[in-house]
């Protein structure tokens, strides 16, 4: 089954704290998202690495993560 991912995530104070402390996981509750979504944490840069297999979970979720970063790196 395929789940759409939210377009929209607003940043809110627990995922901004939850960011800045290095909590992936209060960030990824605070930012509801699914459990093969890479933390924002971990993602540098919008592609992922060679070792993430390229029709996986994780390169799909790469980008949308990168982006989440770089919201969150933005409001912080």
């Amino acid at each position: 089954m395929h789940i759409k991912p939210q377009t929209h995530v607003a940043v809110s104070a627990a995922a901004l704290d939850a960011f800045e402390t290095g909590d992936q996981q209060a960030l990824h509750r605070a930012l509801s998202l699914s459990p093969w979504t890479p933390s924002p944490l971990i993602v540098n840069g919008p592609y992922p690495p060679a070792w993430v297999a390229p029709g996986g979970s994780w390169a799909q979720e790469w980008r949308r993560a990168w982006q989440l970063r770089q919201k969150l790196q933005k409001a912080a």
